[in-house]
């Protein structure tokens, strides 16, 4: 099964903005080193906002070996379909249904492990959705993993306002008939995480 991970990387931007330029290159350079270290991902896709995009410019995503995808801030639920879409799109079959990761890095470093693992767990189970425990407080990255299918019935279906701005929980309140879990952070990973940050 094929697994498209997209990358929210506003945040960090923006965290690293009040850095030296030097400092906040390593920083980036390093988190997004992290995230293509996972073996289970066959497409990453990046992605920020304008803003974020005018303080990576060009050559300095060449350098990190990424392209970042725009996202307006106009309907986040769409931007982030339409960038788990861009790998999909490439595949001819009708049936082509990956798993989807969204990943905001947060100050800590993420871990290609646990990211491994989660996408072994959610495809081990036949999860339509699933994301870590750690909320997404900033420091820790926040991970989701989904079905292609669940994302774009959320796409098509979604109209809350919440629904459309925070990606998910259309997905999330349909554990009724959707198969969703929530994967449990082992101590001696969560210790593991290291903040570049501080």
């Amino acid at each position: 099964m094929e697994v498209i991970a997209v990358a929210q990387l506003d945040r960090l931007i923006c965290k690293i903005e009040r850095m030296d330029s030097r400092k906040s290159l390593e920083v980036l350079l390093n988190q997004t080193t992290l995230l293509k270290q996972c073996h289970n991902v066959d497409h990453w896709v990046f992605m920020a906002d304008v803003e974020g995009i005018k303080r990576v410019p060009p050559q300095i995503q060449d350098f990190l070996g990424i392209k970042l995808v725009t996202s307006l801030k106009g309907d986040p639920l769409d931007e982030f379909y339409q960038a788990a879409s861009i790998p999909r799109r490439k595949s001819e079959s009708p049936f082509f249904n990956p798993t989807v990761v969204r990943v905001i890095p947060g100050a800590n470093e993420p871990d290609p492990d646990l990211i491994d693992a989660m996408i072994e767990n959610h495809r081990d189970r036949g999860l339509d959705y699933c994301r870590s425990e750690a909320s997404d407080d900033g420091l820790n990255p926040f991970i989701e993993l989904m079905s292609f299918s669940s994302l774009d019935e959320a796409w098509r279906e979604a109209l809350l306002p919440d629904d459309r701005e925070n990606i998910t929980p259309y997905i999330y309140r349909q554990h009724q008939r959707l198969n969703v879990g929530t994967y449990r952070l082992q101590d001696s990973q969560a210790q593991g995480f290291q903040s570049l940050l501080a």
